[in-house]
């Protein structure tokens, strides 16, 4: 076997060792997003359960924190322009006056710390 070939094999074997860690990085946050999601939602249903008179609070805060708002071209650039901090779901929700789901949400996001291991090798 000449040189030739195995830089020809080293390189395809960690091109594909590359692009394979690559998709399983990208499922694993996915995963991650998805669980998280489910977690807040479910957490959501809990506490509406809890407080069935704050049900459109709930549905405010899961309108205006939780669900992404699409721009348009112009928006876009105009939002990419600005200097402005984004904004997180606790503050979103506190600036909604959903102060106790906002408590619920958060300890659902801290339920979700712990990762599964090829993400959590990247969390630490």
């Amino acid at each position: 076997m000449s040189l030739r070939n195995v830089i020809r094999k080293a390189s395809k074997f960690f091109l594909i060792a590359s692009v394979g860690t690559v998709l399983v990085f990208a499922g694993q946050v996915g995963q991650y997003m998805v669980s998280t999601k489910d977690a807040r939602m479910h957490t959501i249903a809990l506490w509406n359960e809890q407080n069935p008179n704050n049900t459109a609070i709930s549905q405010q805060f899961i309108n205006n924190c939780l669900t992404p708002k699409k721009l348009e071209e112009g928006e876009l650039k105009e939002q990419l322009s600005r200097e402005t901090k984004a904004i997180s779901v606790y503050d979103c929700g506190n600036n909604l006056g959903a102060e106790s789901l906002v408590t619920a949400i958060r300890k659902s996001d801290d339920s979700m710390s712990s990762l599964a291991w090829p993400l959590s090798v990247f969390a630490d």
